[in-house]
């Protein structure tokens, strides 16, 4: 018997590492084939917005990759006051303030709409409120905008334009396919030919250990990485085929409004007469000027202004976090070769005792090593083999491959990383770069004598790997240069007046 529980404890065992290798390979199968589809820009053409039952919160959903952004909240407030239920009032140049108007109109109001207005209603005094009072703590206003954000995109879902990147089915497939790996961790440990401490004597491995094992190891699986940093992953929205075709038609209304050389400078005042344009603009990230004089200002770090392609347009900028962002290829190649290798003395060490340790007898082992071994098999060599092979490959492929970019420096930014034994804080220095070709950029990770030569707004000609964000080469190729802008609006001043007026009749879906 004890022999034949050895015999079986072993396949047992590179089964259950095989399994949870194979289960990783379908976790990352399912992250790239749920991200949002691509879409491509409609005609730019004007679009009746009067009659527009889409607001402007779910149009910045559909032109951000089915994310909410922060000028989603900025533009359901003009919104509101294109639509009369509230008045936004320049009281002095770059000052504006909030009207909160009795008579309120017919229309019914979204969650979210009903949220910024009651804002503005709680916080008015005598019927006005400056804009810059909508703000709040930092505590209240990430709770207040998960709030808004969740609501956004309950609405969009049942439009039919978004829905859950983890489905119910996708769920379902996820954790009985997880439990795959974790029972045959579980029958591994229990089939473990276990020697009797007392007796001498081998019996399989209490029920209750074989129990927790599994459980470990499901939560291993699924459970934790939704409480980690892949939790966004998780509860992240993906496309729809009616998304998808409503995004194409919003993005080209944005060529439209870019198009214009005075729209992009309007401040919120200017919805008195440009009316639902300026609110879809905001949302569209089209209306700089209107954007920044609004209180539901994004976070500065994540998000900058950038004019590179000539005129004025949101950026999102992420700060990678991947150990090796920023680094040589040789480095990730050794880093992987060092991971293959560790995760290779794992399974040889195990093989070694095995052979030759006194805790195995004649095909009997102790409890606690049983346990360890199928932990180690479980988990800790396939990540080791898997995260391996991914930082050589990025390795790989990035020594003999890299692109330059010139751009528009936007953010410099640095976060500490570590502390020295010395007591000295370090950092990551992080410079992010627009080149016009996308909305969203990464960051890339630069040594300090790079990052302190640097300044916000200077362009930059540098070359750069694709996997691993290595900057190889940077110079500065000259300061940046602004559009022309217009001047401010005041109240005295007339407000520019739209080149072309809506058409009558329908045209949006």
């Amino acid at each position: 018997m004890a022999a034949t529980q050895g015999h079986l404890f072993i396949p047992l065992l590179v089964a259950t590492g095989v399994a949870t290798a194979l289960w990783l390979i379908l976790l990352a199968g399912w992250i790239v084939n749920t991200r949002p589809g691509h879409v491509d820009p409609g005609i730019p053409t004007m679009l009746d917005l009067e009659h527009e039952s889409l607001p402007p919160a779910i149009v910045n959903l559909l032109a951000n990759h089915w994310q909410v952004e922060n000028e989603a909240m900025a533009a359901t407030l003009v919104d509101l006051a294109a639509r009369g239920w509230v008045g936004i009032e320049e009281t002095a140049p770059g000052q504006f303030q909030c009207r909160v108007k009795g008579t309120k109109p017919a229309q019914d109001l979204e969650a979210y709409e009903h949220q910024v207005l009651q804002r503005v209603e709680d916080r008015a005094s005598g019927g006005t409120v400056p804009l810059a009072a909508l703000n709040s703590g930092p505590n209240e206003a990430a709770g207040w905008r998960r709030r808004f954000m969740a609501a956004v995109v309950a609405d969009a879902r049942s439009r039919g334009l978004s829905r859950p990147r983890l489905s119910p089915g996708a769920r379902a497939l996820l954790s009985v396919t997880a439990l795959v790996p974790a029972a045959l961790a579980y029958f591994a440990l229990i089939s473990a030919p276990v020697k009797d401490q007392t007796t001498s004597t081998s019996h399989k491995t209490n029920s209750i250990s074989g129990i927790v094992i599994l459980a470990v190891t499901f939560a291993i699986l699924f459970i934790v990485p939704r409480l980690s940093r892949f939790a966004r992953i998780f509860r992240a929205e993906r496309s729809t085929p009616e998304g998808i075709e409503a995004a194409g038609r919003w993005l080209g209304f944005r060529e439209y409004l870019m198009s214009d050389e005075v729209f992009p400078t309007l401040p919120p005042a200017a919805v008195a007469i440009w009316g639902r344009n300026l609110s879809y603009g905001i949302a569209l990230g089209a209306a700089a000027g209107a954007a920044r004089a609004l209180p539901f200002g994004a976070e500065p770090d994540r998000e900058a202004w950038s004019p590179f392609t000539g005129q004025w347009r949101i950026v999102r900028v992420r700060y990678p976090k991947f150990l090796l962002w920023g680094k040589a290829p040789w480095r990730a190649i050794v880093r992987g070769l060092l991971l293959l290798v560790v995760a290779a003395l794992i399974v040889y060490g195990f093989e070694f005792v095995r052979r030759h340790s006194s805790q195995f007898s004649d095909h009997q082992i102790t409890e606690g090593l049983a346990i360890a071994s199928v932990v180690v098999f479980a988990v800790v060599v396939p990540l080791f083999v898997l995260y391996g092979v991914l930082v050589l490959w990025f390795g790989l492929t990035d020594a003999f491959s890299s692109t330059e970019i010139t751009g528009r420096v936007v953010r410099l930014r640095r976060y500490p990383r570590r502390t020295a034994r010395n007591g000295r804080e370090q950092f990551r220095h992080y410079v992010a770069v627009d080149d016009g070709s996308h909305q969203r950029v990464r960051a890339f990770a630069v040594d300090p004598q790079t990052y302190g030569r640097l300044t916000e707004g200077v362009n930059v000609r540098l070359r750069v790997t694709g996997h691993l964000g290595y900057v190889s080469d940077l110079a500065v190729v000259g300061a940046g240069q602004n559009p022309p802008s217009v001047p401010s609006v005041t109240a005295s001043d007339p407000v520019p007046k739209p080149p072309v007026s809506p058409p009558q009749g329908p045209q949006v879906p």
